[in-house]
């Protein structure tokens, strides 16, 4: 709700907003639940002069970046990608599930009959 407050405020302060050739009695309500236009809302839109024209084209930002943790911490994740593919680590099962594990593996009892 508060973005669409912050558009129409932004709308207000560039355009002149008129009603359309019929006026304010061809609008009509229609009530229910909430209300609504019956005929609809024609406006005729024009806009303001010497008012600056802003958001047409992209105008980069004076300020750093507002998030500079987030691109270092995915360089520093490419980075630790980068390492584990050059030098691939293969663990074995017996490292992977722990000592009683593998020594239950080993002794030839399976894992469930060890529960």
């Amino acid at each position: 709700m508060l973005e669409a407050a912050s558009t129409f405020a932004l709308m207000l302060r560039r355009f002149d907003f008129e009603f359309g050739p019929e006026g304010p009695g061809a609008v009509g309500l229609r009530t229910g639940a909430t209300i609504h236009t019956q005929n609809g809302l024609w406006m005729r839109v024009r806009a303001r002069q010497g008012v600056p024209r802003t958001g047409d084209k992209w105008v980069e930002p004076p300020h750093p970046v507002l998030n500079p943790g987030g691109t270092v911490l995915k360089q520093q994740l490419a980075h630790q990608l980068l390492q584990q593919e050059s030098h691939p680590q293969h663990h074995s099962p017996a490292s992977s599930h722990g000592d009683a594990a593998a020594a239950a593996t080993a002794g030839g009892a399976s894992e469930k009959t060890m529960a």
